[in-house]
């Protein structure tokens, strides 16, 4: 929901698309409040391949006019399998009031390897130029920040990826949640299954980060 309350987006990462192909591809629609009901602003936006599972993830910047989607099976093979590789992607979609349509802004942000599911979480900014993606199915998780940079009209890396601490948590960022604050600047990153040491099992837990530390 965006900050207002007048635009939701909602995924449904099971949809079936067009032919058994493109089983459980996935797809997302975009939700506006006005004259007292909500209808729907531009067309659905569908995933690209069967089983991408796009829409597992959503989030909408503040004024509605921007929206960020993980498919985390998305496989970059092309492999349209529930168990194929799961590689993961996130796309980021702006309104065009003139076209009435949801258009991709920049290109896909990708997994770096097979089985991260990359896109597993997502959030966005007020202002829409800056995206945490979280990637469950890495050996420990990991999370990376995006920045948008309106020359190059795409999204870029902002920093290193934050890896969770295997050393000394359990399963750390293995079924990760994330969140980006208004302006950008913070982020909070939750943990299922955080364990505070070989007694304690599953006890949860959160780490947060500024971008004090971050360098581009």
């Amino acid at each position: 929901m965006d900050n207002i309350g007048d635009h939701i987006v909602v995924g449904a990462p099971s949809n079936d698309g067009k032919g058994a192909k493109y089983a459980e591809s996935g797809h997302v629609r975009v939700l506006a409040f006005k004259n007292g009901k909500w209808k729907q602003l531009g067309k659905d936006i569908d995933g690209e391949s069967g089983n991408d599972y796009f829409g597992y993830s959503v989030d909408v910047n503040g004024d509605g006019t921007r929206i960020v989607v993980g498919a985390p099976h998305y496989d970059e093979a092309g492999f349209d399998d529930y168990y194929s590789f799961g590689t993961g992607n996130v796309r980021i979609f702006e309104y065009d009031s003139t076209e009435k349509e949801w258009v991709q802004l920049g290109l896909s942000l990708t997994g770096l390897e097979e089985m991260h599911y990359f896109g597993s979480s997502v959030s966005m900014s007020f202002d829409g130029n800056r995206i945490v993606v979280g990637a469950s199915g890495a050996a420990e998780g990991f999370v990376s920040v995006y920045e948008y940079n309106e020359t190059e009209g795409n999204f870029r890396q902002l920093g290193n990826k934050i890896d969770g601490k295997i050393e000394k948590r359990y399963d750390n960022f293995k079924r990760l949640s994330v969140a980006i604050s208004g302006d950008g600047n913070r982020i909070v990153v939750g943990d299922r299954y955080y364990d505070r040491g070989p007694d304690v099992d599953n006890a949860d837990g959160a780490d947060a980060d500024t971008d004090d530390g971050v360098t581009d």
